[in-house]
């Protein structure tokens, strides 16, 4: 989710965690605005992920100058544009390409896959320790791998040491703690949730009614980013 206008409450985490949400897009500047009341650490904005609710990630979007700050800092690079900067063509989009691209180690991936692959890890023989900024990761586990040990972060509550033993021959998650688990033996790769807690029942939420107002207002706003960019090239022609 990548909230309009980058409004973005805390309230507003705490339900999409229990709606199993895997993550929210927001820049630092905008968290900030809309969580005043919020009791921010020293260290906001240099973590991979910053943990909002009940333990949302939340990834950082950025304006261009930021790509080599964030790079370094080891973060996803999402870069914060608009509408008007496709007013001449896509030059400006190629300029942040060939930066980014010429960043070492560069992955083009969806934001999706930005959030399965939010995490760090350590290797210690055959032990993985693993460290999660994210609610659902998708690992690719190193040969002779047989035990792996979930160190606590904002999105993993607790320590939880595993063992592949555990999950041989399993089709259903093997849950955990608050880890579902599924390995994949013969890509030897290991799907990580982690579960919510309550699940909301369907049944205990209400049908809202419709609202009339955001297709308006969306329609309204689509037609009027879509005139803008022929603004330009009308006044040019008329002169």
């Amino acid at each position: 989710m990548t909230a309009p206008h980058g409004a973005f409450a805390e309230h507003f985490a705490r339900a999409m965690t229990l709606l199993a949400f895997e993550g929210a897009c927001v820049s630092l500047p905008s968290l900030l605005n809309w969580n005043a009341q919020r009791h921010w650490p020293a260290d906001t904005g240099l973590s991979i992920a910053q943990a909002m609710g009940t333990s949302l990630p939340v990834f950082h979007r950025f304006g261009p100058a930021a790509i080599p700050l964030y790079s370094f800092l080891g973060h996803p690079i999402i870069v914060l544009s608009h509408h008007r900067d496709c007013i001449e063509n896509y030059s400006q989009f190629e300029k942040w390409a060939s930066t980014i691209n010429g960043i070492s180690k560069t992955r083009w991936c969806s934001v999706g896959e930005i959030a399965r692959s939010n995490y760090y890890t350590q290797r210690g023989d055959n032990k993985l320790l693993v460290f999660l900024y994210s609610r659902y990761c998708s690992l690719d586990l190193p040969p002779e791998t047989t035990n792996l040990e979930f160190k606590s972060t904002p999105f993993c509550a607790n320590d939880i040491a595993v063992s592949l033993d555990m999950m041989k021959g399993k089709r259903e998650p093997v849950v955990i703690g608050d880890l579902a688990l599924n390995w994949d033996r013969g890509s030897n790769r290991l799907s990580v949730r982690v579960v919510p807690s309550p699940l909301p029942s369907s049944q205990k939420i209400d049908v809202p009614p419709i609202p009339w107002w955001p297709y308006l207002r969306r329609f309204i706003t689509e037609a009027r980013d879509r005139a803008l960019p022929l603004v330009p090239s009308w006044i040019q022609r008329k002169s």
